[in-house]
């Protein structure tokens, strides 16, 4: 249903936040 659709784009969009963070503090080093 619509629920389970909103929790995935939310999960997906939490992934995408991590990797960039992820990035973003390999750059730094």
């Amino acid at each position: 249903g619509l629920s389970k659709n909103v929790e995935h784009t939310l999960a997906f969009s939490l992934e995408i936040k991590i990797s960039r963070n992820s990035v973003m503090l390999l750059l730094l080093k």
